[in-house]
């Protein structure tokens, strides 16, 4: 009885201790820019890396790393050589210097998160189906402004396609045969800001073979549009600058436009071009 009373007692210990080791730590910041090295328990991060409360970082000789806190969009850059603990709202030196400190957002746009980040990553990531024709633009993601053309890829050579775009209520603004793989939308057709619309495409090659494939898109509104310009990285932005706005594109559902700035900043750091579409 003792026995099985102890080993009840230790088992709850130890599951205690796992749940709030930092292994299991909710992720509080992110590395978002990073030149030489810098490890975690004997593992080097890289740019995108999560870090969790209890996470301890050395950072080599004539390395630099930028951490950016997810709640505040706070930065700390350490140069090393230099050793830091992730606390739940800023970094702890252990050694070195102490890190330069910065927002990296204005106020009221203060917190980041990977939500948009992982959204991002499936629609970039999903594997095309053999079953349906493959859209580029815009697939799932809202605008900045009405799209000025629709574009797919081409499934065979000398086939049409139909062409229907839709509102959000389902009702038919634009149906057309295409011979080719783009459409320019016209000038007529008035997409409205803070609405959401589907576009789809259909066709049959000459085996019989039918294909279909549809994707939605939105056109954000004038004061979302103003929040995006307020605050968009200068030409001068630093890597860190253009990962943290990225981020906040993504997570506001700008995903097209965040590919510009995921762009930029894989001319910098090319590991970072796997973000691009």
């Amino acid at each position: 009885m003792m026995i099985r009373k102890f080993n009840g007692i230790f088992m709850l210990s130890l599951l205690a201790a796992v749940a709030w080791s930092p292994a299991w730590a909710e992720p509080v910041a992110m590395v978002t820019d990073l030149t030489g090295d810098a490890q975690r328990g004997g593992e080097s991060l890289s740019i995108l890396s999560d870090l969790g409360v209890g996470d301890v970082v050395a950072v080599s000789e004539q390395s630099v790393v930028h951490v950016v806190y997810y709640a505040e969009s706070r930065e700390f850059v350490f140069r090393g050589p230099a050793e830091f603990e992730v606390g739940p709202a800023e970094p702890k030196t252990l050694s070195g210097a102490e890190p330069n400190s910065q927002s990296m957002m204005p106020e009221g746009e203060g917190s980041i998160s990977t939500v948009g980040l992982a959204q991002a990553a499936m629609v970039m990531r999903a594997a095309p189906n053999e079953a349906r024709l493959e859209l580029n633009f815009p697939v799932e993601t809202m605008l900045l402004e009405a799209p000025a053309s629709f574009s797919w890829a081409e499934l065979a050579a000398g086939i049409g396609y139909a062409f229907e775009l839709t509102d959000g209520e389902g009702r038919s603004l634009l149906e057309s045969i295409v011979n080719g793989t783009s459409l320019q939308l016209p000038a007529h057709i008035d997409l409205k800001p803070g609405e959401y619309y589907t576009w789809s495409l259909e066709t049959r090659l000459p085996d019989g073979r039918k294909f279909s494939s549809w994707a939605s898109f939105s056109v954000a509104d004038e004061a979302l549009k103003t929040r995006v310009n307020d605050i968009r990285p200068g030409d001068d932005a630093s890597v860190s600058r253009l990962v943290v706005f990225a981020l906040w594109l993504e997570q506001n559902e700008l995903l097209s436009e965040a590919q510009v700035y995921w762009a930029r900043a894989g001319e910098v750091r090319p590991s970072l071009k796997s973000r691009v579409n």
